[in-house]
């Protein structure tokens, strides 16, 4: 029995509260299975939860690891793919990585706004720096002429207090 990953190697990153999925290939060398095979993943971080589809497997088949939003920790986490027949042979030789990222520390915010909450009519952009070390403030530039009076197109810089 071989065990393989389709898309082993090739690392996941996903967000706290979100899943990852992989694919799985279950295939014999030499014949065909008897009976199925029951598959297992190591190395998942804490407070996941892995679910193979289908389990147990003569074939192909995903796995996938859900994360839990508040108590999934971040990090780099090496899994580790095994299979065990209705003999209790086991068998595993893939590995791939799940890099999973925490929740932003902040609520996720539109920054590109007038006072009053007003959307600009035009795209507008914040330069990469463009906030302060707190994340309290924020420059955007925008060319929307609902923005401020008297604009007729040219691009203008604004500073907004993101607790206000």
């Amino acid at each position: 029995m071989t065990l393989a990953g389709s898309n082993t190697g090739t690392p996941q990153v996903v967000k706290a509260g979100q899943t990852a999925t992989y694919y799985v290939d279950v295939f014999y060398l030499g014949g065909t299975a008897a009976t199925p095979i029951n598959l297992s993943v190591l190395g998942t971080p804490s407070n996941s939860t892995p679910v193979f589809n289908p389990q147990p497997s003569f074939g192909s088949g995903t796995l996938t690891i859900g994360t839990d939003a508040a108590t999934t920790p971040a990090g780099v986490y090496t899994l580790s793919l095994f299979g065990t027949n209705s003999s209790g042979l086991t068998h595993g030789n893939d590995t791939s990585l799940l890099a999973g990222t925490g929740p932003p520390s902040q609520p996720v915010q539109r920054v590109s706004v007038g006072s009053g909450g007003v959307q600009p009519t035009a795209l507008s952009s914040v330069a990469l720096g463009a906030t302060t070390a707190d994340g309290r403030y924020v420059v955007f530039s925008t060319t929307a002429s609902n923005m401020s009076i008297g604009n007729n197109g040219n691009s203008e810089v604004f500073l907004r207090d993101l607790q206000a």
